[in-house]
C-alpha cells in the first residue's frame, strides 16, 4: 500500500511541474542573469593592473549617464543596460571587459555582464565593489568624488581626509570634509 501512494505522489509531482511550466513560461531575462557564470574581479586585482598601465582590459560602468558624467572609475566607459544590445560592438574582443555599477549589491552589473556573455561578448568580468565602495575607498576616478544616498546601502564617508560630496541628485550637491554629513 506504501509503494503505491508513494508512485502516485512521485506521478502526480512530476504531472505537476509539467502542467507548471506549460502553463507558465519561463522568465527567460532572470534565467539567463541566473544560469550564465560569470567571473569577479577584485578591486585589488583591478588597482594592479592600473598601476602596471595594463592596457589588456576595458572598464564599463553600466550607471547612468549623468552619475557617470559626475564621476566614475578611471578610464571607464559608460554603457547603460538599454544601450547594451546596440553598442556590445564597440568593445574589443581582445580585452578583458571589467562591469560595474553603483555597489556590489547592485544588480545592473550581473544583468548587462549576463546580456553581452548572450551576445557573445568574451571576457566579461564583474568588479566584486561598485562605484560606491571604490569612491568611498580613494581609488582612482575621473570627475568629482561623490556619493548619490539613494544608491548606497549604507552612509559613506571620507577617505584620507579627501573631500567627499554628498548629493540627493544630480542637481543638489553639497560638500562635507572628514567625518562630517550634510
Amino acid at each position: 500500500m506504501f509503494a503505491v501512494i508513494l508512485i502516485l505522489g512521485i506521478l502526480s509531482g512530476i504531472a505537476g511541474a509539467w502542467i507548471y511550466n506549460f502553463f507558465f513560461p519561463k522568465d527567460v531575462a532572470g534565467d539567463a542573469i541566473t544560469s550564465i557564470p560569470l567571473t569577479e574581479i577584485s578591486s585589488y586585482t583591478l588597482l594592479q593592473r592600473m598601476s602596471a598601465n595594463d592596457q589588456s582590459y576595458v572598464i564599463v560602468d553600466v550607471r547612468d549617464k549623468d552619475s557617470y558624467a559626475l564621476g566614475h572609475i578611471k578610464g571607464a566607459i559608460s554603457m547603460t543596460p538599454d544601450q547594451v544590445a546596440s553598442r556590445y560592438k564597440e568593445l574589443p574582443t581582445n580585452k578583458d571587459i571589467i562591469i560595474y555599477c553603483w555597489s556590489s549589491e547592485c544588480m545592473l552589473g550581473p544583468g548587462v555582464s549576463s546580456n553581452l556573455v548572450s551576445l557573445g561578448v568574451r571576457n566579461v568580468k564583474e568588479l566584486r565593489i561598485g562605484w560606491c565602495e571604490w569612491s568611498e575607498r580613494g581609488y582612482p576616478i575621473d570627475g568629482t568624488r561623490y556619493i548619490l544616498r539613494s544608491e548606497c546601502l549604507q552612509p559613506q564617508r571620507s577617505v584620507n581626509n579627501e573631500t567627499v560630496s554628498i548629493i540627493d541628485s544630480p542637481s543638489g550637491q553639497c560638500s562635507s570634509s572628514g567625518n562630517q554629513t550634510c
